[in-house]
């Protein structure tokens, strides 16, 4: 009974920390396999291509890959085409994630084996994020031709529509036929879809089979510029109104075409920007931006400024650190602080001053050379 407890109290303290991330996939994997992993857990960061590091015993290795967020689950594909036998493993480093109430950034790991045993086919890529017909390789990696069959099933979202697949504009509807190391692409037409869904595409052999999630997002959002090209685009502006400026206006700082054709262009690029090839995946209030699959950044929201204790700047202030694009506008969320301008009305007043000053040296030396030399003619004549 004395064991028991110091038992029990360690499961209690360690299973938190061994629950709260977990990577699922094969352990096993056939010789040119794509490996399609999830992991899902409360992060704290981004995970993205850069915190992925992969491992052939101790020895870092490499392998193509690519990872996305689908609601709340990460998903990754990994290519082993041209992978030897040996053991792996996949470790994700640099992001925080929460166990229980506390923040951890210890590194994962997950260990995984390339058999002595050949896939029958590879697909890429291993996950669809989009909002528009999207497609996919196939190989057949066997001596021998394969013939692969499919399937698709509902996950969530709306049930509407169908997915249809075409190689080659002709219609699949139950398998299709793959020569021993050919390659064919399969066309996904999205027909009478028409909101947000997650569907799995099911491609299988007798020994070899996928589930790729398929994440059709039909809802656009106005999403700002980032904080980079708005600054790019905020230098074209002052240089155009230093330009439409005169010579004397821009020196004395009385040019008023500046802030004014800040706010338009401003307003120019918030309408342009309704026809940017961005979609949003809704996680909760927040929303996740992406771009032709690739995710892009996590800080729109569908909140209110006030709801997140943010703050609206004024004019002539910025955000000290960090901007989150609100539902209403866009929110600072740390300090707002004066815009630091540069003193035209100083800088032009000391042009002036110095020129002004070279002025009267120059008739001052002037006249006083020919002064010097009335008075010797004077004495001379003396």
């Amino acid at each position: 009974m004395n064991k028991i407890i110091p038992l029990f109290l360690f499961l209690i303290i360690v299973f938190p920390t061994i629950s709260a991330i977990e990577i699922n996939m094969n352990s096993d994997i056939s010789k040119g396999e794509t490996i399609l992993a999830s992991v899902s857990g409360n992060f704290f960061d981004t995970i993205t291509k850069d915190n992925i590091y992969f491992y052939r015993g101790h020895v870092r290795t490499s392998f193509d890959y690519d990872v996305a967020k689908i609601g709340d689950i990460y998903y990754i594909y990994i290519q082993t085409l041209n992978k030897a036998e040996n053991n792996y493993s996949i470790n994700i480093s640099g992001v925080h994630y929460f166990v229980g109430s506390q923040l951890s950034d210890e590194q994962l790991s997950k260990s995984f084996k390339i058999i002595n045993e050949t896939a029958d086919f590879s697909v890429n890529p291993g996950f669809i994020l989009t909002s528009k017909n999207f497609s996919f390789d196939i190989q057949n990696i066997q001596a021998s031709p394969i013939t692969i069959n499919l399937e698709t099933e509902l996950n969530l979202g709306s049930p509407d529509g169908i997915f249809r697949f075409f190689i080659n504009r002709e219609e699949i509807t139950q398998s299709l036929t793959l020569l021993s190391g050919e390659i064919k692409t399969l066309n996904i037409q999205l027909e009478d879809i028409s909101e947000t869904t997650l569907r799995t595409i099911t491609l299988s052999t007798g020994n070899t089979k996928y589930k790729i999630p398929c994440y059709i997002v039909l809802e656009n959002v106005l999403i700002p510029s980032s904080n980079e090209n708005t600054t790019e685009s905020n230098q074209t502006d002052n240089e155009t109104s230093e330009e439409d400026c005169s010579f004397l206006e821009g020196l004395f700082g009385t040019c008023e075409t500046e802030d004014f054709q800040n706010e338009t262009q401003e307003n120019e690029t918030s309408d342009n920007s309704s026809n940017a090839d961005y979609e949003v995946i809704k996680q909760g209030n927040k929303t996740v931006v992406i771009q032709d699959g690739k995710v892009l950044n996590e800080t729109a929201t569908m909140k209110n400024c006030s709801q997140i204790n943010g703050k609206i700047c004024a004019s002539g202030e910025v955000c000290q650190n960090t901007t989150i694009y609100a539902k209403d506008a866009k929110c600072c969320i740390s300090e707002c602080v004066k815009e630091k301008k540069a003193n035209t009305k100083a800088i032009g007043w000391t042009i002036v001053g110095f020129i002004v000053i070279m002025i009267l040296w120059f008739f001052f030396k002037k006249f006083r050379g020919m002064r010097t030399k009335k008075d010797n003619l004077l004495n001379s004549k003396k």
